[in-house]
């Protein structure tokens, strides 16, 4: 007999509510492997059958989004989409709908990738669609073997020993790029009231992530200009 509850029994046994996690039901889905049918039927089946279970489809926005609006709870949207204005349009509207999660993820897996602009700057992205969480691929390869060939030779985040990960210099600057947009949304809290100052905090913030992300994302000395602008502006506000 099947325990529909049984990924719950789990993950509450380390603290892990329902709230928590996500079910991914496809990733990256084309019309010509899945029809739309399809998908809103494999949704509405696990809906039934784990009441309040919280489904998530990564990319294909643009195929998906009017069926699957009102059964999917969230969405991750490509980094090559949402800036883009034709493949976007479905990402920006399901955006608006209420009650509704996502994210922006980038999946390049070469070990060559700019440590600035792809990794630094993916949480920028993501605050800068207001997103509720960070994704990219991969953390590490799930790959068996001896030590020596368990190498991050597609850009993954950590290499896997036979007992540990050790992290890479692309999480670092992941990290890097994460605490950038914490001292970001420690300033939208304190970036309250009329006075000269917030209101200049909040002028800075509505521009800052699009001057990082989209107008100079080459400048890879912006997103620690636009940081510690943004401590300068915390400290003034607390006094």
């Amino acid at each position: 007999m099947c325990d529909e509850n049984a990924v719950d029994k789990i993950f509450a046994r380390n603290g892990i509510s329902r709230n928590d996690y996500t079910v991914e039901v496809v990733d990256e889905p084309f019309p010509d492997k899945f029809t739309a049918a399809e998908l809103k039927k494999a949704c509405e089946i696990m809906k039934k059958a784990v009441p309040g279970v919280h489904l998530t489809i990564t990319s294909g926005s643009k195929y998906y989004v009017d069926v699957l609006k009102d059964t999917v709870d969230s969405w991750i949207f490509s980094h090559f989409d949402i800036y883009n204005k034709e493949k976007g349009e479905k990402a920006a509207y399901f955006r608006t709908l209420k009650g509704k999660n996502w994210s922006v993820y980038c999946c390049v897996t070469d070990i060559r990738q700019n440590l600035y602009s792809y990794y630094r700057l993916q949480a920028w992205k993501s605050f800068d669609i207001n997103s509720d969480y960070v994704s990219i691929y991969q953390f590490f390869a799930q790959n068996g073997g001896m030590d020596f060939r368990r190498m991050a030779k597609d850009g993954e985040l950590a290499y896997e020993t036979s007992s540990t990960l050790v992290p890479t210099v692309r999480l670092e600057n992941l990290r890097i790029g994460i605490d950038d947009v914490r001292y970001m949304r420690l300033l939208e809290k304190h970036a309250k009231g009329n006075s000269e100052t917030a209101r200049k905090a909040r002028a800075f913030l509505k521009k800052a992530s699009r001057d990082v992300v989209v107008v100079a994302p080459h400048d890879r000395s912006l997103a620690a200009k636009m940081r510690n602008e943004a401590i300068k502006f915390i400290l003034e506000l607390k006094k």
